[in-house]
């Protein structure tokens, strides 16, 4: 959501990550994500979400048990995250335990789990 040229986001913790964070909560009310950067867009799934800059830089936060925050880790991260690999992203979307994402050069790359396919190879996770 963007007021006055500032991106907000509905943040909805779920008991997944109330578990691993106990400072987390429910809001109703709109909440500034914490970052330093100007978004272009912004992607949420049931746990995880990712958003990409105007620069092209992509980050995710929340939960990244099967890799889907595309940092390279399973760690969780509450705060934005610098997904690895040096590409410039023009979009991103994120699904149950997945993200895929197509760059500037329009190239598509996914990266989590892939228990049905959604990674587009064989396996749960790359």
């Amino acid at each position: 959501m963007c007021i006055n040229n500032v991106r907000y986001s509905y943040i909805l913790s779920r008991p997944a990550l109330m578990v691993a964070n106990p400072a987390s909560q429910s809001r109703t009310t709109r909440l500034l994500v914490p970052s330093g950067h100007a978004w272009a867009s912004i992607a949420a799934d049931e746990s995880h979400t990712c958003a990409v800059t105007t620069a092209g830089d992509a980050y995710c936060w929340g939960r990244n048990d099967f890799g889907q925050l595309g940092d390279g880790s399973t760690t969780n991260h509450y705060t934005p995250t610098l997904v690895s690999g040096g590409l410039t992203w023009a979009s991103l979307t994120s699904g149950y335990l997945h993200t895929c994402g197509v760059t500037t050069g329009g190239e598509a790359y996914c990266w989590g789990w892939s228990g049905y396919g959604q990674l587009g190879i064989i396996g749960t996770s790359g």
